[in-house]
């Protein structure tokens, strides 16, 4: 292991922190975030994607960590050939203190004759068969190491390019960390107990039955404490987006609760990796996919509590529109349209706009260049530190920057013209989006304006964190799954056009309009209040349950001459309510 700021390391630049090894490298996390993942349990995502084993590199302090541990693994193999003197000489030289140290490493190998004989005479009695013995199987481990070392350069090469993550408005290191949370259920039994299990599995199994939606998104979500239950929502996230997550708590401000982000593998079905984490300490969840892909992200509750949460979901893009008063529908030519009778592609989009009009800063960034190319006449270079891109300004009028020049976001950069390449048309900006080595990139979705805000769940009286009443027939393409008039639902969501309910006796979400619906607190009119259930009541099980079975527990003995109020059914079941107020399930004859 390698302490950063060490001898070995000195010179390299700052920015990674903690003790590394070389054979955890992840490849698209820090040296931190690596070796934070070792100490994480063998199944975690965040371990998995911590300990991927050399196959690509974040930079190149990743080669610098490696070379420093490979000198030093050859450096102690050729000390131990020598010993004594030698031994002590090669410490001294591997911190460069001591010149004598490294000449005493080189006699050891045979490049100085005196250090040679000093070497034998150390050795004594040792056969110049088995000194040749030892230096063999020293160099044979030496050359592994080599070859190692070879196949390692050979992967940091290949894994420069690639190595894209998501960013997120702080490095991931989770406060409130849900894989934490089940380790101490484990520590503390409770894993294996009935609400420790069915809290674990509803975690796993939030993946499978996520919600697909679109954004913008907003939703009251509610967690029955008595039932451990987590949701996941699944939507697909856009390079050159930014995706902003906050959820309220309400009432709840102490409750422990869990939101993780998964990026989905490449069948878009399994989590792959998990790439930000929700903390109490932060107003909102902020990230930017690398690449286009499909998300889940988890919220769960700790055992035994819930309550009422609001969840709201919106994209915006990453960046300003580059043109003053200008808006997308005044781009008029777009990435990939041929140019030069389709020998080459547009790298870019053309926003047409008067001459002189003012060109501004996309986002924070330092001026690359300022100048004058054939086809794109006067431009402005722009990069961007925090994404590693480049923004292409072409065709201007004037140029108000110089080379070197810090911008913020909305500064003027020049004005619109129509020079270079562009004489012929009217005046417009070309703008561009290149990565590394400009590599161009739709500059589309970097700029395109969100959706705006989302549209706020309708509000039911009686119905948030409860159960509501279907008053007519839910239909469904399968008609075993139709739902009857008088079915009581537990909420689960409650969104701006409809409800995403549970049928208690199934554990099945379904998805209900309003009008469909009313709150489940009035008495059944169908029934009527003060109904017997003598008639009703199967005197082998005369109880009163918290759910539907086998997930209910007793909480009340029901005798023959008892009365109640009919609520709704849910299959099998009564939902009723007590002349104490008590509500709950009784099996029907």
């Amino acid at each position: 292991m390698l302490r950063l700021g060490s001898p070995e390391l000195a010179g390299a630049e700052t920015g990674l922190h903690g003790c590394v090894n070389i054979v955890v490298i992840s490849p698209c996390v820090t040296a931190k975030e690596a070796a934070a993942g070792a100490e994480l349990p063998r199944r975690s995502p965040l371990r998995t994607g911590a300990l991927k084993i050399l196959t690509r590199t974040r930079s190149i302090h990743t080669f610098l960590i490696m070379k420093a541990e490979y000198d030093r693994n050859k450096r102690g193999l050729l000390q131990g050939l020598e010993g004594g003197k030698g031994g002590a000489g090669d410490t001294g030289g591997a911190d460069g203190k001591d010149d004598s140290g490294g000449k005493a490493s080189r006699a050891a190998v045979g490049k100085d004759d005196s250090g040679g004989k000093a070497s034998r005479a150390a050795a004594g009695r040792v056969s110049k068969v088995s000194s040749r013995a030892a230096f063999g199987a020293a160099s044979a481990r030496v050359s592994a190491a080599a070859v190692m070392m070879i196949m390692i350069l050979l992967t940091v090469l290949l894994g420069l390019a690639g190595c894209r993550q998501e960013e997120v408005a702080e490095p991931f290191e989770p406060t409130e960390s849900h894989m934490a949370y089940r380790e101490g259920l484990e520590k503390m039994d409770l894993a294996d107990t009935e609400l420790g299990r069915r809290w674990i599995t509803a975690a796993e199994e939030a993946f499978g039955q996520a919600v697909e939606i679109e954004m913008p998104f907003k939703e009251d979500l509610f967690f029955d404490p008595a039932d451990p239950e987590a949701q996941g929502y699944l939507f697909t996230a856009e390079r050159g987006r930014s995706i902003r997550i906050t959820i309220e708590r309400g009432d709840e401000a102490d409750l422990r609760l869990f939101a993780d982000l998964f990026r989905l593998d490449s069948e878009g079905f399994e989590p792959e990796e998990q790439v930000a984490s929700y903390s109490r300490e932060e107003d909102a969840l902020v990230f930017e996919p690398r690449r286009d892909n499909r998300y889940v992200l988890r919220i769960q509750p700790e055992l035994l509590r819930g309550g009422m949460f609001t969840v709201t979901i919106i994209e915006e893009p990453v960046l300003a529109f580059p043109v003053e008063g200008k808006s997308m529908v005044d781009i008029q030519s777009f990435f990939g349209d041929p140019r030069d009778g389709g020998r080459r592609r547009h790298e870019g989009v053309d926003v047409f706009a008067p001459r002189g009009t003012n060109v501004l800063a996309v986002t924070d960034g330092v001026v690359r260049r300022v100048g004058t190319r054939d086809l794109g006449g006067n431009i402005v270079l722009l990069w961007d530190e925090r994404r590693n891109l480049h923004y292409y300004y072409a065709h201007l009028d004037a140029q108000y920057v110089v080379s070197g020049q810090r911008v913020s976001v909305g500064d003027p950069l020049g004005a619109v013209g129509n020079t270079g390449n562009a004489i012929t048309t009217p005046p417009h900006l070309h703008f561009g989006v290149y990565e590394p080595r400009f590599r161009a990139v739709d500059p589309w979705n970097f700029i395109k304006p969100g959706r705006g805000a989302p549209d706020e769940p309708v509000k039911l009286d009686g119905a948030e964190g409860s159960f509501v009443r279907t008053v007519a027939e839910v239909p469904s393409d399968d008609p075993r799954e139709a739902v009857p008039a008088g079915t009581i639902l537990r909420v689960r969501g409650i969104g701006p056009e409809t409800v995403r309910a549970i049928l208690p006796h199934e554990n099945r979400i379904i998805e209900v309009s309003y009008p469909v619906i009313e709150p489940a607190g009035s008495i059944d009119r169908t029934a009527g209040p003060g109904t017997e259930i003598g008639s009703s009541v199967d005197p082998l099980d005369p109880f009163l349950y918290s759910a539907p079975e086998p997930r209910g527990e007793r909480i009340a003995q029901l005798q023959p001459s008892d009365s109640v109020s009919l609520l709704g059914t849910s299959g099998s079941f009564l939902f009723v309510e007590t002349p104490a107020g008590v509500r709950g399930w009784m099996r029907r004859m």
